[in-house]
């Protein structure tokens, strides 16, 4: 399956790889333990993208450390016991960032692994999903279309009063009905009436792999970020809404994946050809995903 990270402004073709504690996906923010999920790298995979580069502490001044965080390599002492990291030892490993991969749910640890690649699996896409809210509610997660559900007035009761007749829900558009409760008449909708709302989410075709959070602190306030390293058949696509003031990026984006490329946009900023926020071009598929 092809890899892809979605940001606020823009599409990367790829997902990065962290190091420690042991190359894995992160999906959350690595600073804060228990809003993180790593989603492991297996041994096939980690040979393929790993590469060594010289440690960028070597030569330096190391404090009172006897050995480097970094590479391991232990420190040496001059006569004034100053501790520095040799100039032609240590090594520390870089992974490439993937742009393939297959990702599989272990039967005994439950826990999910990325490996290499299957032939059968070139249809799919995993996404890491990274977009931090706007200054109002949470981002919200919904499927990409509208679906009838019940009217949340049903069974609303209003004050009646002569002359000042409420008429229609302005909701669903059903009528209100008067009820004669002696010297008390109130209005009240009835048990009927539908409005289109967004599906939940994920939709059929959508696997969720992992779930985590990044802080954010803007402007004195902190608030949480939903990260979401999701896998997408071909022909899925879904919805994030995004509420208050947006700094950066879109109000509401439509994720869609057609087995081969991924498309992201909004529905009230679709050109007949290409997609322009902040500089950064996004493909757009009008037909299928709008």
């Amino acid at each position: 399956m092809k890899c892809y990270t979605i940001l606020e402004d823009n599409i990367i073709p790829s997902i990065d790889i962290m190091a420690k504690p042991f190359p894995h996906i992160c999906v959350g923010d690595e600073k804060y333990r228990g809003k993180v999920v790593r989603i492991r790298l297996d041994e096939n995979l980690f040979s393929k993208i790993s590469y060594k580069i010289p440690c960028p502490y070597r030569g330096k001044f190391m404090g009172e450390k006897s050995k480097c965080d970094e590479c391991g390599v232990n420190t040496i002492v001059d006569k004034n016991t100053t501790h520095y990291h040799p100039t032609d030892y240590g090594f520390i490993w870089m992974y490439k960032p993937i742009e393939k991969a297959f990702v599989f749910r272990q039967h005994r640890t439950k826990a999910y692994i990325v490996t290499e690649e299957r032939e059968f699996d070139v249809s799919q896409a995993l996404v890491l999903v990274d977009i931090p809210p706007g200054t109002g509610d949470p981002n919200e997660w919904t499927c990409a279309e509208k679906e009838l559900a019940p009217c949340p007035k049903q069974g609303e009761k209003l004050e009646y009063i002569e002359g000042n007749y409420v008429g229609n829900c302005s909701l669903c558009n059903e009528e209100y009905g008067k009820v004669d409760n002696f010297s008390n008449p109130y209005l009240i909708h009835p048990n009927s009436g539908k409005i289109k709302k967004w599906g939940n989410f994920p939709p059929p075709g959508i696997t969720v792999v992992a779930e985590g959070l990044k802080v954010l602190k803007e402007a004195g306030t902190i608030k949480n970020s939903i990260v979401k390293l999701i896998k997408m058949g071909p022909r899925t696509y879904f919805r994030i809404g995004r509420y208050g003031n947006i700094s950066k990026g879109l109000e509401e984006y439509f994720i869609y994946w057609d087995g081969k490329n991924m498309y992201v946009g909004s529905e009230d900023k679709v050109s007949d050809d290409k997609f322009s926020m902040d500089g950064k071009q996004l493909e757009i598929y009008k037909d299928d995903v709008f």
